[in-house]
């Protein structure tokens, strides 16, 4: 059988159950898992509920040891090179910004937006007031300026 008319009978049996769904008032149903669960078994044989929550619980454990490798991986990265630099200076070589401080900070930045209350408690104080004053210089707020989100009706933006 060919896969894209596969696709889409598929695509429309799910919504013909989603209008009968609709039609019997499925979808109103407040607060009552059970009913939801036992109608929509009736409609999708072989769904199961446990099923289902064992392989998100599996999912989620599973990204959660992903997310704390990564996290343990980036650490030891920030202790043995940035943290240890930054014991002797303000910044990485010296009491004056460099190309090495403007070419790794935004990288560190995009690191820490991933979980920022966990990157602004790690216990490097310097790492973290090296980090403050990059993302508070003035120079690079002006590079990282927001713009509005554009939308059909507004004319055209340029930017320099």
């Amino acid at each position: 059988a060919d896969p894209e008319l596969v696709k889409k009978n598929n695509l429309i049996l799910a919504h013909k159950k989603l209008e009968h769904l609709k039609k019997e008032n499925i979808l109103i149903v407040k607060n009552d898992e059970n009913i939801i669960l036992e109608k929509i078994s009736k409609l999708l044989p072989g769904f199961k509920k446990e099923k289902l929550d064992t392989i998100t619980s599996e999912l989620i454990s599973y990204l959660k040891s992903m997310r704390d490798s990564i996290k343990t991986k980036i650490k030891s990265f920030l202790i043995s090179c940035i943290q240890k630099k930054l014991e002797k200076n303000i910044f990485l070589f010296g009491n004056n910004r460099g190309f090495a401080d403007i070419g790794i900070a935004p990288f560190i930045r995009q690191f820490a937006h991933v979980d920022i209350e966990w990157f602004l408690s790690l216990k490097y104080p310097k790492l973290i007031n090296w980090y403050k004053e990059f993302v508070d210089w003035h120079v690079f707020k002006s590079i990282m300026e927001k713009n509005p989100k554009w939308a059909d009706n507004q004319p055209i933006v340029f930017f320099p």
